[in-house]
């Protein structure tokens, strides 16, 4: 009977045993899950950056193409200086193209 009792008394050491085991599983699976969808979200808001970053180049490229294009066609008029001469429009002309370059 004292065996019995033994046995009995490890038996339930081993139910305890088991039970904070289970629990403890289910602790790290939660807390597994928990990472994956924060990981998840953090991945997701990563791209996001990515595509925002690459569309903001992209921006930028087409941006400095028009002011490139401005700029050259600005170049080419101060160098054309619409025909300027020195003859007696030559005035006239000056004061237009000092108005298209903006100055």
């Amino acid at each position: 009977e004292e065996t019995k009792k033994s046995m009995e008394r490890k038996f339930g050491i081993v139910k305890e045993l088991k039970a904070d085991f289970v629990a403890t599983e289910k602790e790290l699976k939660t807390t597994i899950g928990e990472l994956e969808n924060r990981y998840g979200v953090e991945t997701q808001l990563k791209a996001q950056l990515v595509e925002t970053k690459e569309e903001l180049g992209s921006t930028k490229k087409k941006l400095d193409k028009s002011f490139g294009i401005v700029r050259s066609l600005k170049a080419k008029l101060s160098k054309k200086k619409l025909g300027m001469g020195r003859g007696p429009n030559a005035r006239a002309k000056k004061g237009k193209l000092n108005q298209i370059n903006g100055r």
